[in-house]
């Protein structure tokens, strides 16, 4: 019979404790490499939320992934992009794209 609590051995249930922790912290790296991270969407009158929501992540240290859908102010024409975000100042979004182009 195995004993609950093994002091001379430093286990519990027949488990080492250092060998559970590994176990725990491994468990969880896989299931937060696993997990699809969350999506937000904004709607232009959000873009403040948006903005402090991207300064919030970058200030500790995420990339921040994006796809633009919208419209130019001056002309209405259409506007679809998609890359990284970029830091700005002044209540600005910049917007990296793969081929290098910076908006």
């Amino acid at each position: 019979m195995i004993d609950m609590f093994d002091r001379m051995r430093g286990r519990v249930l027949g488990v080492n404790i250092v060998d559970l922790l590994v176990v725990l912290i491994v468990v969880f790296a896989v299931f937060s490499y696993v997990s699809k991270p969350d999506e937000s969407t904004y709607g232009g009158n959000q873009m403040y939320s948006a903005i402090q929501d991207f300064q919030r992540l970058d200030s500790r240290g995420f990339f921040v992934e994006a796809e633009i859908n919208g419209t130019y102010l001056w002309d209405n024409t259409p506007f679809k992009k998609s890359g990284l975000l970029l830091s700005s100042s002044g209540g600005r979004l910049r917007l990296k794209t793969t081929d290098g182009t910076i908006y």
